[in-house]
């Protein structure tokens, strides 16, 4: 897990998980300050050591979002990804 424009990796684990084996913790991160500034976080992961990398995001913050600011955070985000 890494955030948007932050240097850094906030969290990183293994884990294996069965066909509906239901959720495994791998760690907290801290929340911030996130109801003056959403945290767009970046989700990283691959699949029974697969090469082939997976992505998603989470936007960590106190709605409502504007609209505006999500959407520059979600392009930069698919900027980072793009083959």
């Amino acid at each position: 897990v890494t955030e948007l424009g932050v240097d850094g990796v906030l969290l990183a684990g293994e884990f294996r998980l069965e066909a509906n084996g239901g959720a495994t913790t791998l760690g907290a991160i801290a929340a911030g300050d996130y109801q003056v500034k959403p945290r767009f976080l970046q989700l990283e992961w691959s699949l029974d050591g697969e090469a082939k990398k997976c992505h998603n995001h989470y936007l960590l913050g106190k709605a409502p979002y504007r609209l505006e600011e999500y959407q520059a955070m979600y392009e930069a985000q698919i900027a980072l990804y793009k083959d």
